[in-house]
């Protein structure tokens, strides 16, 4: 990797975190240089792994990126598998915000169904299948069992979202 100087804006480059922390982009843990012992803290509320680092508070994810390709990532980081203390480098993606949530892999926790883009009708007793694109919500069809909802919404959705990883 080149040497990079620091960006304005960006706490600190690579160069200045590799010479306190290790990374394995295998596993995903980073290693402090100081303890050789793993570092990392869960943020209960968003779920990520963080770091403290060089007097700064900073997600896991972003430090990879950093260590892995020598710069700040220009875009959101994804995690291809929805997991978001995965931090191994092959389920790292940086992308932009549009992507990223293309990329939801499970059903919110209010919804009806439990499955993604899928909801219940009552008046009809039937199920609904939508899905957004581009900030408006598209309706795809009624369907007579929540799985049938379902395969229609994924269908869609690897049609219409390019960022999709199901």
């Amino acid at each position: 990797m080149s040497k990079q100087t620091h960006i304005p804006g960006q706490p600190f480059t690579a160069e200045q975190l590799r010479a306190v922390v290790s990374y394995c982009p295998e596993t995903g843990v980073f290693t402090s240089h100081l303890t050789g012992r793993p570092i990392g803290f869960l943020v209960k509320a968003k779920g990520y792994v963080c770091l403290g680092v060089l007097g700064k508070k900073c997600n896991a994810h972003h430090l990879a990126w950093l260590l892995a390709y020598g710069e700040w990532p220009k875009g959101e980081i994804d995690h291809r598998d929805g997991v978001k203390t995965n931090n191994r480098l092959a389920n790292l993606r940086d992308v932009s915000r549009d992507v990223n949530s293309q990329n939801q892999l499970r059903a919110h926790s209010r919804s009806t169904s439990g499955l993604l883009g899928v909801s219940a009708d009552p008046k009809r007793g039937k199920w609904k299948a939508s899905i957004f694109r581009e900030s408006r919500k598209h309706f795809l069809g009624r369907f007579d069992t929540p799985e049938l909802a379902h395969a229609c919404y994924v269908q869609e959705k690897r049609r219409l979202h390019p960022g999709c990883t199901i």
